[in-house]
């Protein structure tokens, strides 16, 4: 099922418990979240990067491919990474990671690294992942169903993605 505006909300606000409209683009700020962890930083909108002779970066000709960073700091220190990936072109069918990052790992180039073997991968999540990510965690989204139905199953989903964060 592609990634849906209610989707990306509902990821907003199981990290922030606000709006998705009033978290600023690229704003870095601590908040206490009930469920234990402090929301940190967010990233919206942001495109994939292009890797050469590969077109996944871009959902048509003019618009390009975002995904979606939070990160997330648990009572106990340890950090956790939501990375999610726009697919409402219905291209590819992909899950929401949850990941940590094994100690001696730099987030921010083992990120780089994910995304950029994403697109190279045609929206695959690399293998490579499991070697410098722990805990690694797939969410898989709802199925499309009647709007009452899936309703449920977005919350569902949320449940899914706060019991992997903790």
């Amino acid at each position: 099922m592609p990634v849906s505006p209610i989707e990306i909300k509902g990821i907003h606000n199981i990290a922030a418990k606000d709006p998705v409209n009033q978290v600023a683009h690229g704003a870095t700020e601590d908040k206490t979240v009930s469920d234990g962890f402090s929301f940190m930083t967010i990233f919206k909108d942001q495109p994939l990067p292009p890797v050469p002779r590969c077109s996944y970066h871009m959902i048509d000709h003019e618009k390009s491919r975002c995904y979606l960073l939070a990160r997330f700091k648990l009572q106990n220190g340890d950090q956790r990474y939501l990375l999610e990936i726009d697919t409402s072109d219905n291209r590819k069918t992909m899950s929401t990671r949850i990941m940590g990052f094994k100690a001696g790992v730099e987030a921010g180039k083992c990120i780089d690294r994910i995304l950029r073997e994403t697109v190279k991968g045609s929206l695959r999540w690399p293998g490579t992942m499991a070697k410098y990510c722990e805990p690694l965690h797939s969410v898989h989204h709802p199925k499309e169903s009647s709007p009452g139905a899936n309703h449920a199953r977005v919350f569902d989903w949320k449940q899914r993605i706060r019991a992997a964060l903790g």
